[in-house]
């Protein structure tokens, strides 16, 4: 997949997810605050909660109890991947089929090039100014006087 497609790609994840988490009907799973802090920079301004401050169990017990779909967005590294893994399995025992869409598809995207949501936000800019300056490029190639 191209940089201009990935990032097209990219945005409408995090868009959809925003509007996801909208109507309060939503619970999106972080690490930490920092992904916190992201989510929020890109648009997020549904309910985000960390899923580092409890013990896996009792958290997922908690987000069991919450009447809300539950999406779990934890960061791709081998830690994040084996706390999505255990969060799943714990919601599952609870009745609860958490959301792993995002976390999927977004892994599948920035896995190579990012390990964290943190990174994100960098990480489209990077992509952007990438894109920009391939287009500028391509432009000066197409329209030089020779």
């Amino acid at each position: 997949m191209d940089k201009e497609k990935r990032l097209e790609r990219v945005k409408e994840l995090i868009k959809e997810l925003g509007v996801s988490s909208l109507d309060g009907a939503v619970v999106v799973v972080v690490e930490g605050r920092r992904d916190e802090h992201t989510l929020r920079k890109l648009g997020v301004t549904g309910r985000i909660v960390f899923a580092t401050y409890d013990p896996v169990f009792s958290f997922s017990e908690k987000l069991s109890q919450m009447n809300s779909e539950i999406i779990i967005l934890t960061d791709w590294d081998k830690a994040g991947e084996k706390l999505a893994k255990k969060l799943m399995q714990h919601l599952l025992s609870f009745g609860v089929v958490p959301n792993m869409r995002f976390h999927r598809l977004l892994s599948s995207l920035v896995r190579k090039d990012i390990k964290d949501v943190e990174g994100l936000d960098s990480y489209i800019d990077r992509l952007q100014y990438n894109v920009q300056l391939s287009a500028n490029r391509q432009y000066r190639k197409n329209y030089t006087f020779q």
